[in-house]
C-alpha cells in the first residue's frame, strides 16, 4: 500500500510539472508581445499586412504574411478559379470559419485556435518525450524545442504550424498506444492541415511491417482518401486536379526565376560570374545551411531514440530539403518547415548544465528577434 501511494504521489507530481513548461513559455510570449507592442522607435506597423484594420490593436502582433490568406479563405472560402489561396490546405481556415459562425471575429478565432493548439502541443510533446527519455530530460528537451526560434514564433502567430504539430504528435501518440483507428483519423486531419502530413504515414507503415501487423496497413488508406478527396474538391472547383500544387507558381517571382537561372547557368556552363546575383542572399543562405545542419544532426540522433522516429525524421528532412533546393521559393521558409520534425526536439538533449543554460539564453534572445523579424522584415516567414 505504501509503495502504491508513493507511485501515485510520484505520478501526480509529474502530471503537475507538465503544466510548468507551457505556462513558462506562454508567459514569455506575453512578455515579448508587450515588448514589441510598446517598443519605442517603431517606424511603422507591419508593412506586409494588407492594410487591414484589426478588431483589437494588438492582434497584428500575431498575424502577418500567410495569415492574411488563411483569413481570406475563412471569410470567403476557396474561389472557383485557380489562385494562390489553393496552395493552403483547408483544416485551419475551415476551423476558423466554423468558430466564426458563433459570432467571434475571424482574426480573433484564428488567434485563439493557434494559442490553444500551441499550448496543447507542448503538453502532448512532453507526454510523448517521456516515453523515450526520463522525466527530467523530457522537461529539458521540451523547453529547448519550444524555444527554438522557428517553433517559438510559428506556434504563436496565425499559421498552421501549431495545429499541424499538435495533430502530428497526437497521431504518433495514438499509434504508440495501439489506438490505430484514432491514429488514422488524426493522420487524416494532419494531412488536411499541410500536404506533407502524409509523411507521418511512413514511420507508422514501417512499424506495421516491422512488427508484422499487416492487417493494420488498411488504416493508412484513410489519410490517403482524405488527401485525394481534397484534390478532387479542388478539381471540381478549378478544373485542376493538382490545384494545391499548381497554385505554388504564385511564388515564382522574377527574383526566384533569376536565382534559378543563375544556378542553372553555373551548373551547365561552370561560369562563376553567374552566381554574383546570389551574393545579396549570402546571409540568408548561411543561416539556412547552419539551421539545416543542426536539424540534420538531430535527425540522425533520433535513430538512438526509436528507429521509426529516425525514419520519419530523415524522410522529412530529405523531402523538405529537396523541395527547398528545387523550388527555391521555399528556401526562406526552410527553418519553419524543418522545425515541424517533432522527433528532433526529443533528441535535443544537452548533458552539461552550463551549456544548457547558455543555449537557453541564446534561444530566448533569438526568439524576440525572430518575432520582430517576422513582423517587420521579409527575411523570416
Amino acid at each position: 500500500m505504501t509503495h502504491q501511494l508513493r507511485r501515485v504521489s510520484h505520478q501526480s507530481h509529474w502530471e503537475n510539472r507538465l503544466l510548468v513548461v507551457p505556462l513558462l513559455i506562454g508567459s514569455l510570449k506575453v512578455v515579448f508581445a508587450l515588448t514589441i507592442f510598446y517598443l519605442p522607435g517603431k517606424a511603422h506597423e507591419p508593412w506586409n499586412f494588407y492594410g487591414i484594420k484589426m478588431p483589437l490593436d494588438w492582434l497584428y502582433l500575431f498575424a502577418a504574411w500567410d495569415s492574411g490568406f488563411y483569413h481570406a479563405i475563412a471569410a470567403n472560402w476557396y474561389p472557383s478559379v485557380l489562385n494562390v489561396l489553393w496552395a493552403y490546405f483547408p483544416l485551419y481556415p475551415a476551423s476558423m470559419r466554423l468558430v466564426g459562425l458563433f459570432g467571434l471575429d475571424l482574426w480573433l478565432a484564428g488567434f485563439l485556435m493557434v494559442e490553444i493548439a500551441g499550448f496543447a502541443s507542448i503538453l502532448v510533446f512532453q507526454k510523448v518525450a517521456s516515453m523515450y527519455v526520463n522525466k527530467a530530460e523530457a522537461l529539458s528537451v521540451t523547453i529547448l524545442y519550444f524555444l527554438l526560434p522557428p517553433v517559438f514564433v510559428f506556434t504563436t502567430v496565425s499559421y498552421t504550424e501549431s495545429l499541424f504539430l499538435l495533430l502530428s504528435l497526437l497521431t504518433w501518440y495514438s499509434h504508440i498506444k495501439g489506438r490505430e483507428a484514432s491514429c488514422a483519423v488524426l493522420a487524416s486531419l494532419t494531412v488536411l492541415t499541410r500536404a506533407y502530413g502524409l509523411l507521418i504515414l511512413i514511420p507508422i507503415g514501417y512499424d506495421f511491417i516491422r512488427f508484422k501487423q499487416f492487417k493494420n496497413l488498411g488504416f493508412l488508406l484513410f489519410p490517403f482518401v482524405a488527401f485525394v478527396a481534397w484534390l478532387s474538391y479542388g478539381f471540381l472547383k478549378t478544373g485542376s486536379f493538382l490545384a494545391p500544387f499548381s497554385a505554388q507558381s504564385y511564388w515564382n517571382t522574377a527574383t526566384v526565376n533569376q536565382i534559378r537561372d543563375s544556378v542553372s547557368s553555373f551548373m551547365m556552363h561552370g561560369d562563376p560570374g553567374s552566381l554574383y546575383f546570389l551574393f545579396q542572399f549570402q546571409h540568408l543562405v548561411v543561416l539556412g545551411i547552419l539551421f539545416l545542419g543542426l536539424i540534420a544532426f538531430l535527425c540522425i540522433r533520433t535513430w538512438n531514440l526509436d528507429r521509426s522516429l529516425g525514419v520519419y525524421s530523415c524522410t522529412f528532412l530529405l523531402v523538405i530539403g529537396f523541395l527547398a533546393a528545387t523550388l527555391v521559393q521555399t528556401f526562406v521558409s526552410l527553418p519553419r518547415f524543418l522545425s515541424l520534425i517533432f522527433p528532433v526536439g526529443m533528441s535535443f538533449r544537452i548533458g552539461k548544465r552550463w551549456l544548457f543554460r547558455m543555449t537557453l539564453g541564446l534561444f530566448v534572445s533569438l526568439d524576440l528577434l525572430a518575432w520582430w523579424m517576422f513582423l517587420f522584415t521579409d527575411k523570416f516567414h
